[in-house]
């Protein structure tokens, strides 16, 4: 019997649950306060940190690839990677600040 004709079976066989739209809401509201952890802050400062520096950086690699006679593939590569490493820590940083789902 295959995945999709187990869950076939399963829908045929079993009574469907009535639709109750404040489950969700109600279970919700029974959970504790969500604490929060110093590990998110450090990670957030950690990132920040380092979008700073690798700003930093690009402006001074950039200055110098300017002024540089010939650009080589490899100077295009480290350009995309570090353009990729600044995007992913300016998204990181930037998540810590947007509401999650749950929190409406």
């Amino acid at each position: 019997m295959t995945d999709k004709e187990f869950g076939d079976f399963l829908k045929r066989s079993l009574p469907q649950a009535p639709p109750e739209p404040w489950f969700t809401r109600k279970v919700m509201s029974r959970l504790p306060e969500r604490k929060r952890f110093w590990a998110g802050w450090i990670e957030t400062v950690v990132c920040g940190v380092g979008l700073v520096v690798t700003l930093v950086l690009a402006v001074v690699y950039g200055i110098g690839l300017v002024s540089a006679p010939v650009v080589t593939v490899g100077d295009v590569a480290s350009t995309g990677v570090m353009a990729a490493l600044t995007g992913a820590l300016a998204w990181n940083v930037g998540c810590a600040f947007m509401p999650k789902p749950h929190e409406g």
